[in-house]
């Protein structure tokens, strides 16, 4: 086993601090952000219910064969789509910072996505496979994000894992 000298500690310290200094101004990992949701309020869709800040209000969306919505407060915006094509998030087309986490939020799995959109922007996004099974297949729900800043994805994030499946 080879010893620890000096010299090692000093290049294994400048790795470390690269490696930290690689993340400053990148995507948020995938995780429920620790944030006051207190006054939040209750918004969704057919198949769900998520929770908004108060100053998100709805946007005029329309589906072709799906329930989509939107609402945005500024430069930071939320849309859903529940269907049976809603994005499952598995493109792997690179972006910067992409993080992909199968997680269970509100007792159903999903895939949580994170990264920096190609303008600079913060994504989150979550995808609910195989909510209801209809005639001609299967409905998902896909809810993504954009968002100027990281506070604006931490928000994001904060309210998909608010959401919950309509039972």
């Amino acid at each position: 086993m080879a010893a620890f000298t000096p010299v090692r500690y000093v290049v294994i310290g400048a790795f470390a601090l690269a490696c930290v200094n690689t993340q400053r101004g990148s995507s948020t990992d995938c995780t429920a952000p620790a944030m006051d949701m207190g006054g939040w309020i209750e918004r969704g869709g057919r198949a769900f219910i998520i929770q908004l800040p108060p100053t998100f209000t709805a946007q005029p969306s329309q589906g072709i064969d799906s329930d989509v919505g939107l609402w945005a407060d500024g430069t930071t915006r939320i849309s859903y789509d529940y269907g049976r094509y809603s994005n499952n998030l598995s493109d792997t087309t690179a972006q910067a910072d992409r993080r992909v986490c199968e997680v269970e939020i509100g007792g159903r799995p999903a895939r949580v996505v994170t990264a920096r959109a190609a303008d600079g922007g913060y994504v989150a996004a979550a995808h609910w496979p195989n909510l209801d099974t209809v005639p001609l297949g299967t409905l998902s729900l896909t809810v993504s994000g954009t968002a100027a800043d990281q506070q604006g994805q931490r928000t994001l994030l904060a309210s998909l894992w608010s959401v919950r499946v309509r039972e």
